[in-house]
């Protein structure tokens, strides 16, 4: 039987994370769970699972933007690794829930085994533009851009502006020996290329340390310039080839409603995933699930 590792960061809604373990509860997975550190972990600890094994690793100081959010990443993909070899390994977010059943989903993964499952941006001059913003700086706060307190975050952004603007005076400019590449963060790899990615981690967490928002580069660099390139799902399609159902057209990114059931659960829509879900829409929540058992 070829297992699938479920890969979820997560920090709020408990009761959405718990929808999404059951989907995917399965003896067929094991799920692998991490909580932002500044979250309190026991608004978790009624979360179970009755056929997949569940494991919660220690909690990540995930922060949006910076390096933490790798370090997340390889925290999960080393935690499965140390279990067991999978198949495939899906990464997800505590606001995503499957749109397929687990059946049609290793149906799938097994007719074609070996396919990586990462999304690539289109290229046009404005997106390599932002490739190129994102990484040719030293980004040196990116660990606080976030931060709650206001006072803060005002001095946090004054000190990145004024680096950048002498960087840009002194023409400061990183180099990289790889061809870089973006896309959506959410991925489902095999087991060859996540033990790659693990073997080259101190060397992509040295290259991408101190750029902006290094989860939407890193795997698709590695990947695009590593010997799995050939195994690219459809590269053309960034959202199919990830098969993740995503709109950043109506929102950054949209939020599903009740109204787009159809759409959502549409046999026309190939994709294993969709994000991202609210707590607040739970008869969205609820008729995906429901769908879900009926198939």
């Amino acid at each position: 039987m070829n297992k699938h590792a479920y890969l979820i960061i997560a920090h709020n809604q408990p009761w959405l994370l718990q929808t999404l373990v059951n989907l995917i509860d399965d003896v067929r997975n094991d799920i692998f769970i991490t909580i932002d550190s500044r979250t309190d972990i026991n608004i978790f600890k009624n979360i179970k699972a009755h056929n997949s094994s569940l494991f919660f690793t220690p909690q990540s100081n995930n922060r949006w933007g910076s390096i933490k959010q790798i370090e997340t990443e390889f925290l999960l993909f080393e935690t499965s690794q140390n279990h067991g070899n999978y198949s495939y390994y899906h990464l997800l977010s505590g606001q995503d829930l499957p749109i397929k059943s687990q059946d049609y989903i290793h149906q799938v993964c097994d007719k074609l085994q070996g396919k990586e499952f990462v999304g690539f941006e289109k290229e046009s001059q404005q997106s390599l533009k932002g490739l190129d913003n994102k990484t040719k700086y030293f980004y040196i706060l990116q660990d606080h851009f976030r931060c709650s307190n206001i006072f803060e975050k005002i001095i946090v952004r004054l000190i990145q502006k004024s680096s950048l603007s002498l960087q840009k005076v002194f023409r400061v400019r990183r180099k990289y020996k790889l061809e870089l590449k973006k896309g959506p963060n959410w991925v489902s790899i095999t087991d060859e290329f996540c033990k790659y990615l693990v073997k080259h981690k101190a060397e992509i967490l040295q290259m991408f340390n101190h750029t902006f928002c290094p989860d939407e580069i890193f795997l698709q660099t590695v990947l695009w310039n590593s010997p799995f390139k050939n195994n690219i799902y459809d590269y053309e399609d960034e959202y199919h080839s990830c098969l993740r159902y995503i709109d950043w057209n109506r929102g950054k990114p949209y939020t599903w409603k009740e109204k787009d059931i159809d759409e959502l659960m549409s046999d026309n829509n190939k994709c294993f995933f969709a994000r991202k879900f609210s707590s607040h829409d739970k008869a969205l929540v609820n008729k995906i699930t429901m769908s879900i058992k009926n198939k």
